[in-house]
């Protein structure tokens, strides 16, 4: 372990019981959370504990486009899905809507983790509220919590997604350091941006995986509540 900040490749393996190989390949899809220095590895502790909480996935991990083709089935948002679905081989749409239909998305959970890659940042407290307006920034976890009638507070820490060609520019703009005590959390969407243009919110579904992904148990319980309420609809 190399201290308290970081584990090395080698402890993150030991503790979720996988190789050295799978847990790099984990950090390179996001799956894990962490740095490299000097073309070396170092693993944030708080993302092995998630994954060791949410148990192991069952089959491999959906492709982002998978992932937001399946959500956005769920959140019953069919003509949303099917336009995602039109970068897809028929095959491929075809099982997509097997997974759904074999599996709530409380199952799938553990799956969709590549629909996009957390960075967790610190920004000052005066600037929280003006990333929210900036385009193409969506409420998501914990900020959206509330428009869900979840019994979550996080005044002074924002969650959002954003699309991975705005990164910069927010980081920049903002001075967005990265951080193991953030106050702002990125979920950045590679590749084909799966929300309306008019989007300020992420769908339910959405915002209950972000929070079953969370590092606390009680943030975890409030989504897997959302989950079920999502599910017996």
């Amino acid at each position: 372990m190399i201290g308290d900040r970081w584990f090395s490749v080698a402890e993150a393996a030991r503790r979720l019981a996988v190789s050295q190989s799978r847990v790099r390949s984990m950090l390179r899809t996001g799956i894990l959370e962490g740095e490299k220095l000097d073309g070396r590895w170092l693993v944030d502790p708080a993302s092995v504990d998630r994954r060791r909480a949410s148990g192991a996935p069952v089959g491999r991990c959906l492709s982002a486009l998978n992932s937001w083709a399946v959500l956005f089935l769920a959140a019953g948002e069919t003509a949303r899905a099917t336009k995602l679905m039109e970068h897809l081989h028929p095959w491929t749409r075809s099982r997509i809507r097997s997974s759904l239909d074999n599996g709530s998305i409380g199952t799938l959970a553990p799956r969709l983790r590549r629909r996009a890659t957390v960075r967790r940042f610190r920004s000052h407290p005066s600037d929280l509220a003006g990333i929210l307006l900036e385009p193409r920034v969506l409420r998501a976890g914990v900020s959206a919590a509330p428009d869900y009638d979840l019994d979550i507070v996080a005044s002074g820490i924002i969650e959002v997604y954003i699309p991975a060609s705005r990164l910069r520019r927010l980081s920049n703009k903002y001075r967005l350091q990265p951080s193991l005590n953030p106050n702002v959390t990125l979920h950045v969407v590679e590749g084909v941006w799966p929300f309306p243009s008019s989007a300020k919110i992420v769908p339910a579904a959405v915002a209950a995986l972000d929070l079953v992904e969370a590092d606390d148990e009680r943030t975890r319980r409030a989504g897997r509540q959302l989950l079920d309420r999502l599910g017996s609809h």
